[in-house]
Parts: structure tokens; C-alpha cells; sequence
């Protein structure tokens, strides 16, 4: 990897009126990693995304892109935003559009691509994702797995640095949600770069490279990337943490990673049955860490997320 990130973040703060969302997060994206943010609702994922594109702006802090201050006056939030990929929790595709005219229109709108020009680059981006063939469908006619590969493809097809997911997973089924999985694992070896914030601990254990847990707008803790700055990005040193062998390996290794977490909330559960690891009745970190004590069954927890 570069020394430098590519995105870098510091002590970034973001209020709405008296209410702190985030409060003073520090987070380093290289090129070519994955990056992973977890956490219980509320805890300011999604916000954290939103300030990269400038979609919320931050209270203070700083944000580097490339090297600059995005969150400078003068910044060209148009070009920014051209640059960060963005996959929205529900898709955001226009219902009265085509597939083909989704993925495109951003082309024509915004790089001023001619109609001809903008489908061809917008084809060859579904046809990377294999919805070549959906091209004159449109969203109601698709699957909730069809729709997310589109909005990754309108992503793509603007050439980003980045592209970051708010809930990749949320609205689909098990099977999809793999089928996810492996697209983002397709799209790493490919050489995306990604910021992901998810729920689902099976695809942050699939995909990351790192993962963040925010808290209360703070990050709770931090793994260590699996490829260290001054490096190479490979396969083997950006998939593996320095374990190389089969996605077994990989799993294992975060698993290990997330025990630490959990362990920590599962400590204060056990002295607090009926509450959360925060104190509060329906916690993200509080579920798990009951089913992993015993005091709640797994299908239990299921039902109450």
C-alpha cells in the first residue's frame, strides 16, 4: 500500500443542535483495503459515510482525500462526490428509469458523456457485475440482490477512487447476502478500494480487511489492517492479516478479532442481564454478547434484531 492514506480522518465531529452524533473519530483508508464500520444503531455509521461526500457536513475535524482538506471552502463538492463512490442502504434508483438509463445517467449529467458514449461505459459496468442482460428492466422488476448490483454498477461507472456501502445486506435474504459477499470480494481482488458500514457480522467476517466499532459516536476499538502502509497490496498480504491459505483462515482470524469486542460487552451484560452492554434494553454489541454467554438463546437474538 501507499504510506499515505487515501482517505484520512481526524478527530472528526458531528453535531445536530445539541445532539452529538460523532465525537472525535480518527479513521485511515489505504488503497486497495476494505474497511469495515460496525456498531449499534445511532452510533453515527452512516453519518460517518455521509461527511466523506459532504452529504452531512462535519461540525470540525478533518478529512484528507488525496492529500486535500475536502472540508476546505472552495472544495468542488460535484468532483468530490464523482470520486466517492456511493451504494445508498436502499438503492436509490430511480423507479421511472431503465437500468441502463440508472447506471448512466450520472455519465451523461455529470461528465457530460454523449447518450452512445454513457451506455457503452454503463454496460460495460453491468456486464462486470452480470445485469447486462436486465438492461432494459426497470427497478420494480428486480430482485433486491439485482437492485444493489445496479447502484454498485452507477457507482462504478463514474470511475471512483472509493466506493463506500451503507448496509450492503440490510434489505436482502441470506442467499443474496452471500451473493453480496462475493461480488465485494470479486471487486477487492479487482483492486476497489471499499468502506463498508454493516450490521452483519458474517459479511464484515467475509470481506474485511479492517474493522472500526463505533460507540456513542466514538470508536470503541480498532483491529489492525491485514496490510501495513509502505506494502504491496497482494492477495495474500491484503486478504490475510500475514495468515495466508483459504477463507477459512481468514474467518478465523476475525473471529478472534471480534471476540475481543464482545467479550468486553459480555462482561458488563453478565453483571446486568436485562440490558445491553451500554445499559440500554436493545444494544447491537448487548445481543451478541448475551448469546455468547448463554444468557440468550441464538434464534432469540435473531428475532430481536
Amino acid at each position: 500500500m501507499n504510506a499515505s492514506p487515501l482517505i484520512e480522518i481526524r478527530q472528526l465531529v458531528t453535531r445536530f443542535g445539541e445532539h452529538t452524533v460523532l465525537n472525535g473519530v480518527d479513521l485511515d483508508l489505504y488503497a486497495g483495503e476494505i474497511k469495515v464500520v460496525m456498531g449499534p444503531s445511532g452510533c453515527g455509521k452512516s453519518t460517518l459515510l455521509r461527511c466523506l461526500n459532504r452529504l452531512v457536513e462535519p461540525t470540525s475535524g478533518l478529512i484528507r482525500f488525496r492529500g486535500q482538506d475536502i472540508t476546505a471552502p472552495g472544495t468542488d463538492v460535484r468532483a468530490l462526490r464523482q470520486s466517492i463512490g456511493f451504494v445508498f442502504q436502499q438503492f436509490a434508483l430511480y423507479r421511472h428509469l431503465t437500468v441502463l438509463d440508472n447506471v448512466s445517467l450520472g455519465l451523461r449529467k455529470l461528465r457530460g458523456l454523449r447518450r452512445a458514449e454513457a451506455e457503452q461505459k454503463a454496460l460495460q459496468e453491468l456486464d462486470r457485475l452480470e445485469m447486462a442482460g436486465h438492461r432494459d428492466k426497470y427497478p420494480a422488476q428486480l430482485s433486491g440482490g439485482q437492485k444493489q448490483r445496479v447502484a454498485i454498477a452507477r457507482a462504478l461507472a463514474m470511475d471512483p477512487a472509493v466506493v463506500v456501502f451503507d448496509e450492503p445486506t440490510s434489505a436482502l435474504d441470506p442467499v443474496m447476502s452471500r451473493e453480496v459477499a462475493a461480488l465485494i470480494n470479486r471487486l477487492h481482488d479487482e483492486g476497489v478500494t471499499m468502506l463498508c458500514v454493516t450490521h452483519d457480522l458474517v459479511l464484515a467476517q467475509n470481506i474485511a480487511d479492517a474493522v472500526i466499532f463505533l460507540d456513542q459516536g466514538r470508536v470503541l476499538r480498532r483491529t489492525a489492517s491485514r496490510a501495513s502502509p509502505g506494502t504491496t497490496p497482494t492477495h495474500a498480504c491484503v486478504r490475510s492479516s500475514g495468515v495466508t491459505g483459504t477463507r477459512r483462515d481468514r474467518v478465523a482470524v476475525l473471529r478472534g478479532r471480534f471476540a475481543g469486542t464482545v467479550a468486553a460487552a459480555r462482561d458488563r451484560v453478565e453483571a446486568n442481564p436485562g440490558a445491553d452492554a451500554h445499559g440500554q434494553p436493545h444494544g447491537f454489541l448487548g445481543r451478541r454478547a448475551r448469546v455468547l454467554s448463554g444468557l440468550e438463546p441464538p434464534a432469540l437474538a435473531a428475532r430481536a434484531h
